[in-house]
């Protein structure tokens, strides 16, 4: 199951959806960031 895992991460469709799950953290993150210093 792992070896599979491994596998899948090598893929651009896992960059992708890795990519959608951290862009909104990032982005709630940085607005935190500036919205607590003003």
């Amino acid at each position: 199951m792992i070896s599979n895992l491994r596998k899948f991460s090598k893929t651009g469709i896992a960059k992708v959806l890795i990519g959608i799950i951290i862009i909104p953290f990032v982005f709630w993150g940085m607005g935190g960031v500036f919205s607590s210093g003003s």
